[in-house]
This record gives structure tokens, C-alpha cells and sequence, in this order.
């Protein structure tokens, strides 16, 4: 294509729209570590308390109409930087999906949500969590599989088959009515 077309050879990606590309072997890996730095420390985040998750147990968002409001812009400002690194940050994918349903009238209870996010992004810049629970989920993969072939080669095990109406621990699990009850 160089000869028909006038261009430059500029070498194998490594940077493209803020997202860091690094080519290996087998795969191809994204990260926006460098703008995650970046989010962090325009909206003062750079030193604070890191977190493990980012968005506390059992939190509840809801339209606050009693709440204290806060800056929108700058609430829509860090929703919108936190959207574009779901690129290559999925993990952080309901959190902001939550967070960003509050955008039009944001309270102090939304603007603590997005800041749990901001410092969970401040304990893991680059997000390869997930690549202990990927590499657990191919091992399983393997096991199933290995379990099939073991099966097809040595032959399938018949399991016996049980009535309910014979397990005597369906009692404890089970609302039963007062006649049935009374049988057991």
C-alpha cells in the first residue's frame, strides 16, 4: 500500500485515544493506567485511602430529593472520565452505571458513591483482578472437560434414582402442609 498510497510506517500501536496497547505473543493487553492517574488527581483523589470494591455492600442509590446537592458539572465531569475507562476497566461497570443514572440533580449520598469508585480506581490503577477469577474459570473449563472425556472413555456412572417422597430431609427445606407432615 505504500506505493500506491503516500503514508508513514510508524512501527507496531502502542498508544491509541489515551489507551495503552502492549502487544504479546498469544494476546493483546489494553490499559488506561496513565489516565487513571489522570482522573485521580483532577479531582484530588491522587492520595486518598484506597478501597477493595467499588461500591460498598448493600448500597443503595436513589433519587434524593431532600439532600444536600452538589456541583453537577462536576459530578457529570467524573462520570464522563469514569464511562470512557470502562474500556478497559468492565469491573468497574455497574458501579458507574448506577452512579450515572443520578446525573440530572446529584446529592451528597451520589457524589460519596462516585468517590467510593474514585478510590477503589486509586487501589487498582491498571484492573487485572479479574485475572485471578479468569485464569480460575479456564481451569474449571479444563476439569469439565477432562471430567467428559474421562466419562466417554471409561463409560457413563449411573446414579441411582431417589423419590422425594422418600427423602426424609425435604422436610426441612419445604413448607409442608400438616397432613404430610404427620406421615414422616
Amino acid at each position: 500500500m505504500m506505493i500506491e498510497f503516500e503514508m508513514n510506517d510508524l512501527s507496531l500501536l502502542s498508544y491509541y485515544l489515551g489507551i495503552e496497547v502492549e502487544l504479546q505473543k498469544s494476546r493483546i493487553l489494553l490499559r488506561q493506567s496513565a489516565y487513571a492517574k489522570k482522573i485521580l488527581s483532577q479531582f484530588k483523589m491522587a492520595d486518598c485511602n484506597a478501597t477493595k470494591h467499588p461500591m460498598k455492600p448493600k448500597t443503595q442509590l436513589h433519587k434524593d430529593l431532600e439532600g444536600t446537592p452538589v456541583d453537577a458539572t462536576e459530578y457529570r465531569c467524573i462520570i464522563g472520565c469514569l464511562r470512557y475507562l470502562l474500556h478497559t476497566r468492565s469491573d468497574l461497570s455497574y458501579s458507574v452505571g448506577m452512579a450515572s443514572r443520578y446525573m440530572e440533580r446529584p446529592t451528597i449520598m451520589h457524589h460519596k458513591a462516585v468517590k467510593q469508585i474514585l478510590s477503589d480506581l486509586a487501589g487498582d490503577l491498571d484492573g487485572r483482578k479479574s485475572i485471578k477469577f479468569m485464569a480460575a474459570a479456564t481451569a474449571a473449563c479444563h476439569a469439565l472437560w477432562l471430567r467428559s472425556l474421562a466419562s466417554e472413555l471409561i463409560g457413563v456412572e449411573s446414579k441411582p434414582f431417589v423419590n422425594t417422597g422418600e427423602q426424609r430431609t425435604d422436610a426441612l427445606t419445604k413448607a409442608l402442609p400438616g397432613v404430610k407432615l404427620a406421615v414422616m
